[in-house]
């Protein structure tokens, strides 16, 4: 019948809004998604293989008496093949038969409808993935957890690993947490499921409400050594290497050992006390004794970009010719030892954190495809009618990882009052 919504109309209206189905406008917070490059790769099994080169030409000899000198024969440079599994993040969207029923009777309403979700959907979908990008595998760190009910509690942030970003609209955002060994699951099954009630920003705490068997285990957990480790709900071994994990490795990553290979290791600057310029300028220079020179973008939260700026502030002259005085960055560019250094704030890293990585960008994000709406092996295909509800499905979907080409070239700075 002609007056019946069926999912062929719906997804030709989503076609016909969206085209086809990517995610272009990336948010501006999202920077690694619009700085790190996404190549489809063929996946060899479940992974996909690439060669990296772990240390060079060594075949050299030297002479200085003029004699037809032996040579000391030719040591090739090494490679060895990188393994990167994609991680597949998958965000679902729901409409209402209702709402659906719009798209015949009223276009407008209906494109207001689906415009709100899938503009919402591409943020959270992009934010997500971002927060992969620089911390997948890595672990906020839970300090301490005190009960307000039997199903309450309210669980303590380090300030290290605070990050503003990631708390940013994380009302209902289910969580799992793991003991100080990383490995342990406090509670079980449901029981281990905690969900997020209220942020509060000032003070890092986070008000969590869970079943009162879980609750109490969380309560009871052992908090020294740093605290549990929070991950997203079923994230747990199954996220990404983000950047951080990358630039803390000092063993296999991708197949590749570290400890083996010098190329394969990244720089991990640990300093003390208040952040200053100096000690920025410092840990940049520490990718440029191991070979590097060239522009690098360097990623700092919000809170230490603000010391940053001040620190430059205080270091600069004003004229006195004009009437008005201006003063203040959201970025700003200083040339150092290797190039030009130019300083980012990126809202969703944790407050002990900067990344340093070169403008030349030696990571890739590799998978079978970004962010997308249109279902795998389905062209022109977005909706789906739901088994026992009253309301149709639609999807976001992504599968890569980020990889690095040259881990010895990017550099992790912590250490520093957060």
């Amino acid at each position: 019948m002609s007056d019946v919504t069926t999912v062929s109309l719906l997804d030709g209206y989503f076609k016909y809004m969206f085209g086809g189905g990517s995610i272009n406008v990336i948010p501006q917070y999202t920077k690694l998604l619009k700085m790190i490059p996404f190549e489809s790769a063929k996946a060899l099994g479940r992974k996909y293989i690439f060669p990296v080169i772990v240390s060079d030409e060594q075949g050299v000899t030297f002479a200085n008496d003029g004699s037809a000198f032996t040579l000391n024969g030719g040591i090739s440079m090494s490679t060895q093949e990188a393994e990167v599994e994609g991680v597949e993040i998958v965000l679902q969207g729901l409409i209402s038969y209702k709402a659906a029923a719009s798209a015949k009777t009223d276009k407008q309403a209906f494109a207001n409808i689906l415009t709100q979700k899938v503009e919402r959907m591409a943020a959270s979908h992009a934010r997500i993935a971002e927060y992969q990008m620089l911390y997948g595998g890595s672990g906020a760190r839970v300090t301490a957890a005190t009960g307000v009910n039997a199903t309450t509690t309210v669980i303590d942030i380090s300030a290290a690993t605070w990050s503003a970003g990631f708390w940013a609209g994380s009302k209902n955002m289910t969580l799992q947490f793991y003991a100080n060994n990383d490995s342990t699951l406090i509670s079980s099954g449901a029981d281990s499921v905690f969900s997020v009630s209220s942020v509060d920003y000032t003070t890092r705490k986070v008000t969590l409400t869970g079943t009162a068997t879980g609750i109490t285990a969380l309560n009871g957990a052992t908090f020294t050594g740093g605290g549990l480790y929070l991950y997203r709900n079923g994230a747990k071994g199954k996220e990404m290497s983000g950047l951080d994990k990358i630039c803390t490795n000092t063993g296999s990553l991708f197949g590749i050992d570290a400890a083996l290979y010098d190329l394969w290791k990244a720089n991990n600057i640990a300093t003390s006390g208040a952040l200053t310029f100096a000690k920025v300028k410092e840990a940049v220079t520490a990718s440029v004794q191991r070979g590097f020179m060239g522009d690098v973008t360097v990623l700092l939260p919000p809170k230490q970009f603000d010391i940053i700026t001040t620190d430059q502030s205080a270091l600069r002259r004003y004229s006195d010719k004009g009437k008005k005085g201006e003063n203040g960055f959201t970025e700003f560019d200083f040339h150092g030892t290797n190039g030009k250094m130019n300083l980012e704030v990126h809202p969703m890293l944790r407050d002990g954190d900067i990344f340093i990585i070169p403008n030349e960008v030696p990571l890739k994000r590799v998978g079978s495809t970004d962010i997308t709406f249109q279902r795998p092996n389905e062209g022109g295909k977005f909706f789906r009618q739901l088994d026992g509800r009253a309301g149709y499905e639609f999807q976001s979907y992504s599968d890569f990882a980020i990889v690095p080409e040259k881990p010895a070239t990017l550099t992790k700075l912590s250490g520093f009052t957060p």
